[in-house]
């Protein structure tokens, strides 16, 4: 639920190691398109346009909270208005993709009510359709064992997680040469790919609290 780009230093060394479009100046443009920001309409950064809902994650307004934010400017990191604004390094009220108080998913706010989108249930990808070196499509498995192809009309999206996307693309002759011959697949193209995985490290801190300070639990009482 917790709206936050990355760095746009990430994604311009992406552009420098050959990610063509992925600058965060070419980027920015698409996040802006998606997002329907209720508290940022006129900054440079988002747009109120878009389908996604983003807002602060309430009132943070409580004794807890500031004596975190206070906490932090006490060690020197300044208060920062947006979390996806111009400056990444402070202490900041976090944004969510919220909507009247309630959680707004992608399925939501794309996906919902679109004529345009077919769902196969109990089916399963096993394979890219590569023609001259440009995904065509993806060959399924259904849950009777037939198999079909779907062909794309544009572009095929993969989207199957950090673990089977890798997978799915090696699977189809995409990947290590030398990993894929280990299992008798032809190499289309000799890349990296399921290479540096990196993990999402959260740190946890436990306070305790004095009683008369509202605790975690009456902060998000004002969620859905």
């Amino acid at each position: 639920m917790l709206y936050v780009r990355g760095n746009s230093r990430d994604y311009d060394d992406w552009a420098k190691h050959g990610c063509e479009g992925w600058s965060w100046e070419e980027v920015l443009p698409y996040f802006k398109k998606s997002e329907n920001n209720a508290d940022f309409k006129d900054s440079p950064f988002h747009s109120s346009k878009g389908l996604l809902g983003v807002e602060g994650m309430g009132d943070f307004d409580s004794p807890f909270v500031n004596m975190i934010i206070s906490a932090a400017q006490e060690l020197g990191y300044p208060k920062l208005d947006d979390v996806n604004g111009e400056n990444y390094l402070g202490i900041v009220e976090l944004q969510g993709t919220i909507r009247n108080s309630a959680r707004q998913s992608v399925g939501k706010a794309f996906l919902s009510h679109r004529p345009n989108l077919h769902v196969v249930k109990n089916a399963l990808v096993t394979k890219i359709v590569l023609e001259a070196a440009s995904a065509k499509g993806v060959e399924l498995r259904l849950q009777n064992g037939a198999s079909l192809v779907a062909r794309a009309k544009k572009e095929v999206v993969i989207s199957a997680g950090s673990v089977n996307t890798p997978q799915l693309l090696m699977l189809s002759g995409i990947g290590p040469r030398n990993h894929l011959d280990r299992f008798g697949i032809s190499t289309i193209a000799d890349l990296p790919v399921g290479q540096n995985l990196q993990d999402h490290v959260i740190v946890a801190y436990f306070l305790k609290l004095k009683p008369q300070i509202e605790g975690e639990s009456d902060v998000v009482d004002q969620y859905k």
